[in-house]
């Protein structure tokens, strides 16, 4: 199980709202001959929506890898502040059906069986001096799938233990760090001295992102374990041996 870590909501970029239909609350109020692309977003400010915040992460994209038979859905993302809000509407899984569907400006993307990918639709906001406004729809895809039916031969174990790593860090410093690697499928934080400010476990795309408050004692290292997850169907645990440096700031 994961380990009591403070994990950072994943924020939205504002700036790729482009000329593409977003959420629209009241289509179900409107006539039948309005057309859906005519919606445009509400003019009239509103109060703060529930579980609103400020963007800290913007939208960069979305990322389809592949490793030898993994194909990994992900979405880039970019730290700034551009000073818009967003919040979650609803997460859904492999192949759920959402009222969303078609109203994220960047769609949502398919596995090779045609079930939709597996993410989160959230939903965007400028801040005014009467309230705030709605912006536009994105849809953030986390999913993976294994390739069906391939010719290669059983794939071969690894045969060695993954190598500890070592890194050195400022204190307080966001740090992103890669468990990423061709034969890599996924990973999950196992335990160890870390603030994450993301999610615990990814896919070989996605980097751990977390930051140290605190020195090592003895001027030693912190060890942070990982299992790592690799196409073979092995697992193997990795250790990260953090040293860190002051001084450093908080972002």
């Amino acid at each position: 199980m994961k380990r009591a870590v403070i994990p950072v909501a994943l924020a939205i970029l504002l700036g790729f709202a482009q000329p593409a239909l977003a959420w629209d609350p009241d289509r179900d109020q409107r006539s039948d001959e309005e057309p859906l692309s005519a919606w445009t977003p509400e003019a009239a400010p509103v109060a703060p929506p529930p579980g609103i915040y400020l963007v800290t992460e913007t939208y960069a994209g979305d990322a389809v890898t592949h490793s030898g038979a993994l194909t990994t859905y992900s979405t880039e993302t970019v730290h700034e502040t551009p000073g818009s809000y967003a919040r979650v509407l609803e997460r859904v899984a492999t192949g759920g059906s959402s009222a969303y569907d078609g109203a994220a400006f960047n769609g949502r993307a398919s596995l090779t069986d045609g079930r939709p990918v597996a993410g989160t639709y959230y939903e965007n906001y400028i801040g005014t001096d009467d309230g705030f406004v709605r912006v536009s729809v994105v849809f953030f895809q986390d999913d993976s799938e294994i390739a069906r039916g391939s010719r290669t031969g059983p794939p071969q174990p690894a045969s060695t233990r993954l190598p500890d790593r070592s890194i050195e860090v400022l204190r307080g410093r966001r740090i992103t760090l890669s468990l990423g690697g061709a034969d890599v499928r996924g990973w999950r934080f196992e335990s160890g001295e870390a603030i994450a400010l993301g999610p615990l476990s990814g896919s070989a795309a996605e980097p751990f992102v977390a930051r140290w408050d605190r020195l090592a004692p003895a001027n030693g290292t912190w060890a942070v374990r990982f299992l790592v997850d690799q196409t073979d169907g092995t697992t193997h645990e990795l250790v990260v041996r953090v040293t860190v440096r002051a001084p450093g700031l908080v972002e």
